[in-house]
C-alpha cells in the first residue's frame, strides 16, 4: 500500500513538472478543474482565468 502511494505521488510530481507547475498549483488546479462548485463558487469568468 505505501509503494502505490508513493508511486502515485511521484506520477503526480512528475505531471506537474511537465506542465511547469509546482505540487501546489498542480493540486489547486486539479481541485478547481474537478471540483463543480468551484465554478459556482468563483463564477465561469474567474474559473476560465485559473484553468
Amino acid at each position: 500500500m505505501l509503494q502505490s502511494k508513493a508511486k502515485q505521488m511521484k506520477t503526480e510530481h512528475e505531471r506537474g513538472q511537465a506542465l511547469g507547475l509546482r505540487d501546489d498549483e498542480l493540486a489547486f488546479c486539479d481541485v478547481v478543474c474537478h471540483n463543480d462548485s468551484s465554478v459556482m463558487e468563483l463564477g465561469d469568468d474567474v474559473h476560465k482565468r485559473i484553468h
